[in-house]
C-alpha cells in the first residue's frame, strides 16, 4: 500500500458546509458525490 493510496483512492468521504439549497456549492458538491457513483462511505454535515 502507497503512502499516497488515501489520496488517490479513499474509502471514505466527508463534505462539509452542505446546505438545503440546490444553489449553493456544498449541496452542488454532495450531489456530485452521490451521484458520481463513490463506492465508500459518505458523510456530511447539513447547515
Amino acid at each position: 500500500m502507497s503512502a499516497l493510496d488515501a489520496l488517490f483512492s479513499p474509502t471514505r468521504v466527508a463534505v462539509l458546509g452542505v446546505s438545503r439549497n440546490p444553489a449553493k456549492l456544498g449541496h452542488v458538491l454532495l450531489k456530485n458525490v452521490l451521484g458520481g457513483g463513490f463506492p465508500g462511505e459518505v458523510l456530511s454535515s447539513c447547515t
